[in-house]
């Protein structure tokens, strides 16, 4: 890998990924697309499908915004990053003691932590200050952010 490092004024900001948002809408769009697939085929069963449409754009709409709200930004020093139901997060980057890349299936030991996650330490605390759900965000940028962080990566 290519050695990162942020300059004074280098900027790293992440988003989620283009395939996330059409994977999620996909899953919880197809309810609605069925919905109007029928109703044109078919206009009699109208009001019979009106809670398939109903509930695939609430879905959808839930899903965009969710995905909408990641966001990672890094910029003199500072990292940022906000979620939806996380909130946002701002800490120096000098302030991080220790990051670690965790990747686990076993909803039993963090059920409320994402299972594909960088937590973010700071001293003096055994828990992260926070944790980054990786898994909505392009590949690169997650090697991006890894490669960051490669002096503060903890096993």
């Amino acid at each position: 890998m290519v050695e990162v490092s942020l300059g004074a004024d280098d900027v790293f900001t992440a988003r989620a990924a283009p395939s996330s948002y059409i994977i999620l809408g996909t899953i919880f769009g197809t309810p609605a697309i069925s919905a109007i697939i029928s109703v044109i085929l078919n206009p009699q069963i109208v009001s019979s499908l009106w809670t398939g449409l109903i509930m695939g754009c609430i879905a959808d709409t839930f899903i965009f915004t969710w995905l909408g709200m990641f966001y990672i930004h890094i910029r003199d020093g500072k990292l940022i990053y906000r979620s939806l139901f996380g909130g946002k997060h701002n800490i120096q980057v000098n302030e991080i003691s220790k990051v670690k890349y965790v990747l686990d299936f076993n909803p039993w030991n963090h059920p409320t932590r994402p299972v594909h996650r960088l937590e973010i330490y700071t001293a003096n605390h055994k828990s992260p200050t926070f944790c980054i759900n990786v898994k909505v965000f392009r590949s690169s940028d997650v090697r991006y952010l890894l490669q960051f962080f490669k002096p503060k990566i903890k096993k």
